[in-house]
């Protein structure tokens, strides 16, 4: 089973509820890992490596999500 690593790029007055891949100004799928463990912690290496590309008035979210050609 493996993962993919997710960013979205929203909007700061949306809520992170809100920010979601239809609702996104951006999209970006930033890797596949093997497992979740590995998934939040590429990830936190991720946003460190963004922070400064993000408007002020956007922010990141991140999520990790089961790679589709894959399933239980």
């Amino acid at each position: 089973m493996t993962f993919d690593i997710i960013a979205l790029v929203c909007a700061l007055g949306q809520s992170p509820a809100e920010c979601q891949a239809p609702t996104a100004r951006e999209v970006m799928v930033l890797g596949n890992v093997p497992t979740e463990l590995r998934c939040l912690l590429e990830s936190q290496q991720h946003m460190a490596q963004v922070a400064g590309l993000i408007k002020q008035d956007e922010y990141a979210k991140f999520s990790c999500v089961r790679h589709p050609d894959e399933s239980l």
